[in-house]
């Protein structure tokens, strides 16, 4: 229960007179301490298991009152980094009731018993959870204790593969704003709702999640999370995942029913990173490519009209040659045979004479099939391959 801790007259005019006023020479502006938590209890943990509980370091609050509808910036106490509950100090907004928001914004106001606030459309990417200042909430008390709650809901995605994710982007399918203006009605009892203000464009309907310098896949799902609006996203959407060799995927989901709820996590079934987006995956000579500046350079390959192909049938492999008999040189690359999109596989390389490439074996992956021949891509390595496959 929380306990109420009356004013005495003068504090309360010392207030009125100088909360969000500027600071005056030879007076002290009055300072305010209130205590935070965040919001937890069984549904809440379970449901946000993995992401923010705690406050952190950098974290401030704006608090506003009806005196002091631009608000004023609240520092945590450096001792509470870490902790459930924190004091924040700044200077006095007047009289009760107050009204707060997370994370501080100088953009943000108060007014007609709302808070106006703006959700970003780049949140920067945090492993198992999301970044601080992403999470927004708000609390409305007339103690200086201060129980925020959430305003959105988390779509959790999670991906394996070998390649380094840089950034990934979702689109709603709908007329939805999944970032910028928007308004809480601070009268709520329960719980509040963020209405969304902002146009319902191509530009808002879609939210980006940075991955600053990658994040690099493995065979365990690596979690990609977006705090996105209470409300959105039953109608579908589209996925992009963007990588490090200038490569993506796209994946669309339609009438899903998946809608985000305020303070749950809607989490996704793991998917594996394949390209289906590239300029790799656009071109079509066969040969052997270096990806690494994210555009296809050949290491080797095929000159029609001088150069030879072939394809030869072994044990359960197909070995793909490109020669050129009068220049003394043959490459080889020998691939499973009745490999799928999205298979793994192990190559093997050699060759014969000046072309380049040095015997090796490569792990890569079916990335695309089409009229006789196939890409295969090693990320690890930043090489691609595009070889002749029999269509029988």
């Amino acid at each position: 229960m929380s306990r109420f801790y009356p004013l005495s007259v003068f504090t309360a005019v010392s207030l009125l007179l100088f909360s969000c006023a500027p600071k005056e020479q030879g007076r002290d502006v009055p300072q305010m301490t209130f205590t935070a938590s965040q919001e937890s209890g069984a549904h809440t943990k379970t449901s946000l298991n993995g992401t923010k509980v705690l406050w952190s370091a950098s974290d401030k609050i704006t608090v506003f009152s009806g005196s002091c509808p631009g608000g004023e910036t609240y520092t945590i106490n450096s001792d509470d980094a870490g902790k459930g509950e924190a004091k924040f100090t700044g200077n006095a907004v007047g009289a009760a009731p107050w009204y707060a928001l997370y994370p501080a914004d100088e953009m943000a106001s108060f007014g007609q018993g709302a808070v106006s606030l703006a959700l970003p459309a780049v949140q920067a990417y945090a492993a198992d959870g999301f970044a601080d200042g992403v999470n927004p909430m708000v609390a409305v008390s007339s103690t200086e204790k201060l129980s925020f709650k959430n305003l959105c809901g988390i779509l959790s995605l999670k991906l394996t593969g070998s390649a380094t994710i840089t950034s990934v982007e979702i689109t709603t399918a709908t007329d939805e704003a999944l970032w910028g203006t928007g308004t809480v009605d601070m009268s709520w009892t329960e719980a509040p709702a963020l209405v969304m203000t902002a146009a319902a464009d191509d530009e808002h309907r879609k939210l980006t999640l940075d991955c600053g310098e990658g994040v690099a896949l493995g065979s365990d799902p690596t979690t990609f999370n977006f705090v996105v609006p209470a409300g959105t996203l039953g109608g579908g959407f589209t996925v992009v995942v963007k990588d490090s060799n200038g490569f993506q995927m796209e994946k669309t989901t339609a009438n899903t029913g998946l809608v985000a709820e305020r303070a749950k996590v809607k989490r996704l079934n793991s998917i594996e990173y394949i390209p289906t987006v590239s300029g790799f995956l656009t071109h079509d000579v066969f040969g052997i490519y270096d990806l690494s500046s994210g555009k296809p350079v050949a290491v080797r390959a095929y000159e029609k009209g001088v150069d030879q192909y072939a394809l030869h049938f072994l044990a359960n492999a197909n070995e793909f040659r490109i020669q050129n008999l009068e220049k003394g040189f043959a490459l080889f690359v020998t691939y499973p045979s009745g490999l799928n999109v999205g298979d793994s596989c192990q190559l093997t390389i050699a060759s014969i004479g000046e072309t380049g490439v040095d015997d090796a074996t490569a792990n890569a992956v079916l990335v695309k099939r089409e009229s006789n021949k196939i890409w295969l891509q090693d990320s690890a390595a930043e090489r691609g391959y595009i070889l002749y496959e029999d269509a029988l």
